[in-house]
C-alpha cells in the first residue's frame, strides 16, 4: 500500500511530503466491460496516461449480462455470470499496474427494505461477494491489489433517513460491511477496504464506522465532487478543492487520534459534478483538466495517501470520451505520472493559484495551476525554472514549449495547467 507519510511544515506557508503515482490514479468505469478493455487506442491510451492504480468500479457490473454494457450478473441462475468475469479477467491480465475490484451493492434477486437491504439477507450477500473474490482470484488468477466492499451507502443507510427525521442504519451498513469482508478475506483477498463514503465531511459518520469496522478494513476510502449544477460559477467550483482537502485532513488526524496512523485513507472518486445529467460541460473540456490538478495540489497535502479520479473512458467524465480519444484532462495525467512524483512542496500563491515544486528522482518539477477566469502571473519561485522546458494545458489545447528562457512563459493563461521540468 502506499505510505501514509503526511507533510510537514518546512517553512512559511509550505508544506512538504511525498507524491506517489498513486495520487494520479483513476477509476476503471468501463472495466467491467471485456471490449472495451480489449480496445487497443483504451489500453495505449491508459499506457499514455500512465495511470499505475485503477479502480474497476460501475453500477452496471450488477446487470444481467446478457442485456447490459458490462454487465457481470447471470440474472436467470441468480450467479455471477462466468463468462463475462472470465473475460475481464483475460483482457486486466496484461496490465502491470495495481487494480482494485469494488463490488457496489447486492443483486436484483436479493430483497430491498426501501434503500437498505434487508437483514436476512446480509450473509447472502457477504457469500456472493466472497464468490466473485473466488472466481477472480483462485479460477482466473487475476492479481487484485485490494477489493472493496460496497460503495456510498451511507447516503441511503445515514444521510437521507436522518434528513427525514428517521433513524439512521448505521450500525447495519457496518454491520453488513464486515460480514462481506470475513467473506471475501476467506475467500482469498488479500485486503479489503471501503465503503466509499459519500460524505467525508460528516466526519462523525465516518469515525463511528472505523470504531466499529476497523479490524476489517485495510483501507478507508471516500468520495468527493465539485457541484451538482453545470450552473455553478467557475470561481464556486474552483474553491471546492481546498474545501475537500480540509475534510480529508479532519478524517486523517481523526484517524491518527485513534491510533490508526498506518491505516491507507483514499480518496477513490472525484470530480467536478457528482451527477452525471448535468451533462457540466466543464468535465470534458480544459477547466476539467484544471480541478483535478488543483484537486492534486490541495489534496495531496491533506494526509490521504491516493486520489483517483472518475473516470477513465465515458461520454461525460472521462479522460477519454467515449470513442477512446483523449481529453485534456488526459494529458494531465499523462505529465503528473511522468513529471509530479517525488518530494512535493507547496508554495506560497495568489488567491486561485495552486503552485507546487516536486523533486523526482533525478528532475525537478513545477506545477502551477490558474483556476482563475483570468491571466495571472506565476508565483516567484518560477524563477528557478528559467530554461526549463514547459508544458500547458488551457483552452487552446495540450502544447510542450521551452525552453522557458523569456519571461512570458510566466503569465498563466485562465483556467490552465504548466508544468515546468528541469
Amino acid at each position: 500500500m502506499p505510505s501514509t507519510q503526511a507533510c510537514t511544515t518546512t517553512g512559511t506557508s509550505t508544506d512538504t511530503c511525498t507524491s506517489t503515482a498513486a495520487h494520479f490514479s483513476l477509476n476503471a468505469f468501463r472495466g467491467c466491460h471485456g471490449a472495451d478493455v480489449e480496445h487497443p487506442l483504451y489500453q495505449a491510451h491508459l499506457a499514455y496516461m500512465g495511470v499505475r492504480s485503477l479502480r474497476i468500479h460501475s453500477w452496471n457490473m450488477l446487470k444481467d449480462a446478457r442485456a447490459h454494457h458490462g454487465g457481470w450478473l447471470d440474472v436467470a441462475h441468480k450467479r455471477w455470470d462466468r463468462e463475462a468475469v472470465a473475460r475481464c479477467c483475460e483482457a486486466w491480465q496484461h496490465y502491470t499496474g495495481e487494480l482494485i475490484i469494488n463490488i457496489p451493492g447486492w443483486p436484483v434477486w436479493l430483497q430491498q427494505r426501501g434503500d437498505v437491504l434487508a437483514p436476512a439477507h446480509w450473509d447472502d450477500t457477504a457469500a456472493w461477494y466472497a464468490e466473485l473474490v473466488d472466481l477472480v482470484v483462485n479460477t482466473h488468477g487475476l492479481q487484485v491489489a485490494w477489493w472493496e466492499a460496497t460503495n456510498e451507502f451511507d447516503q441511503g443507510w445515514i444521510v437521507a433517513p436522518r434528513a427525514r427525521g428517521e433513524a439512521d442504519h448505521a450500525a447495519d451498513m457496518a454491520a453488513l460491511y464486515t460480514r462481506c469482508s470475513r467473506a471475501m478475506r476467506a475467500a482469498g483477498a488479500t485486503q479489503v477496504g471501503g465503503p466509499a463514503f459519500t460524505r467525508p465531511d460528516q466526519l462523525d459518520n465516518v469515525a463511528g464506522f472505523i470504531d466499529t469496522c476497523r479490524e476489517h478494513c485495510d483501507v478507508l476510502s471516500v468520495h468527493a465532487y465539485g457541484c451538482g449544477s453545470a450552473d455553478t460559477p467557475d470561481r464556486d467550483l474552483f474553491a471546492r478543492p481546498a474545501v475537500i482537502a480540509a475534510s480529508l485532513a479532519d478524517i486523517r488526524a481523526m484517524l491518527n487520534q485513534r491510533g490508526l496512523h498506518d491505516l491507507p485513507l483514499h480518496l477513490n472518486e472525484f470530480n467536478v459534478a457528482w451527477t452525471w445529467d448535468s451533462l457540466d460541460p466543464r468535465m470534458p473540456d480544459h477547466r476539467g483538466a484544471c480541478f483535478d490538478a488543483a484537486m492534486a495540489c490541495c489534496c495531496i497535502p491533506s494526509g490521504v495517501q491516493a486520489m483517483m479520479a472518475w473516470n477513465e473512458c465515458d461520454g461525460v467524465y472521462g479522460k477519454m470520451d467515449g470513442a477512446y480519444r483523449l481529453r485534456p484532462a488526459g494529458h494531465w495525467y499523462h505529465l503528473a505520472n511522468r513529471h509530479c512524483i517525488g518530494e512535493w512542496t507547496t508554495l506560497p500563491s495568489a488567491d486561485g493559484l495552486h503552485a507546487a515544486q516536486v523533486a523526482g528522482d533525478a528532475r525537478t518539477s513545477l506545477v502551477l495551476v490558474n483556476t482563475t477566469d483570468q491571466v495571472a502571473s506565476a508565483p516567484k519561485a518560477a524563477d528557478s525554472a528559467s530554461g526549463a522546458e514547459y508544458w500547458r494545458i488551457d483552452e487552446n489545447g495540450f502544447t510542450r514549449l521551452g525552453p522557458a528562457a523569456s519571461a512570458g512563459w510566466k503569465l498563466l493563461p485562465r483556467h490552465s495547467i504548466t508544468v515546468a521540468v528541469w
